[in-house]
């Protein structure tokens, strides 16, 4: 019989290390937002309409030239599609959004609820490809 080692020392402390990487990575990403300043920007047809605050309690339907209708709520800071009256109901099936860069869409009302910092500039661009 021969007296095998699975881990050296060294094997354990780099799985140590990786391991307290991987947590830290995750506490850096999943940290809560420090900007009080974040907003739901209402856009249809790649046009910003509203802008509201994400720390008030806000109901609000909004409708266009076609009778397409999409009613969304802001509770405590937490923004649902309540109804719509688009085919698929899909907008209103998405969960509840409350993070940065999260979407709520409608695509047959072109409806996008997006909610972003107060200090972004709504028009600049999401990304540059070359």
């Amino acid at each position: 019989m021969t007296n095998r080692k699975y881990f050296t020392k060294a094997d354990i402390f780099c799985i140590i290390v990786l391991f307290v990487i991987g947590i830290t990575m995750t506490v850096w990403i999943y940290r809560p937002q420090s900007s009080s300043e974040t907003w739901l920007e209402v856009r249809q047809n790649e046009k910003l309409l509203y802008k509201f605050p994400l720390n008030e309690n806000i109901e609000k339907t909004i409708s266009d030239t076609h009778s397409n209708t999409n009613h969304f709520r802001i509770q405590d800071g937490i923004v649902t599609m309540v109804d719509a009256n688009c085919s698929d109901h899909t907008c209103v099936k998405t969960r509840g959004i409350s993070k940065v860069s999260q979407s709520i869409v409608c695509l047959p009302h072109r409806l996008t609820l997006t909610i972003a910092t107060g200090n972004s500039d709504s028009d600049a661009p999401d990304a540059i490809v070359h």
